[in-house]
């Protein structure tokens, strides 16, 4: 399975992104902004191309996900990112909901209250989450080319 995530709009405080499943719209994308030198939970990954693959380790946030939805069973974690660690891919609406990871919605704002937004975002990520764990449960390897056109 192969992810794109083209970035569209930053305004130093967050970016904004269309993620597409196999050449597929999917969904919108919010990240943290931009930064030359790294800020720990406030700065987004490295435009490149990385892998995607479940975390299996209990974490607090894992055990929230997984006592909230049924269906989740590990984060999704975008894989070996120079600089960062336990970079996923999950749920969340605004700037203050990133620390450095990417989150998905069906809709997005430039000018939300808080900066960019994206909406929607539970039922969006767990129509990719349901997408993604299906692809890996099968053994398939999952990549994302994340692009800055911005």
């Amino acid at each position: 399975m192969k992810l794109k995530l083209q970035r569209f709009h930053d305004n130093g405080q967050a970016t904004l992104g269309m993620l597409f499943v196999d050449d597929k719209f999917e969904c919108f994308t919010l990240e943290d902004t931009y930064r030359e030198s790294k800020i720990q939970g406030e700065t987004r990954i490295p435009a490149g191309k990385y892998w995607v693959d479940y975390r299996p380790i209990e974490s607090p946030k894992t055990k929230k996900y997984q006592d909230a939805y049924s269906w989740f069973k590990w984060h999704l974690h975008i894989k070996d990112v120079p600089n960062f660690k336990y970079v996923y891919i999950h749920i969340g609406n605004n700037k203050s909901h990133t620390d450095g990871c990417i989150l998905v919605g069906n809709q997005s704002k430039m000018y939300g209250q808080n900066g960019p937004e994206v909406l929607g975002s539970k039922v969006t990520f767990k129509s990719l989450y349901q997408k993604v764990s299906r692809a890996l449960d099968m053994g398939d390897g999952v990549q994302i080319e994340i692009n800055d056109t911005l």
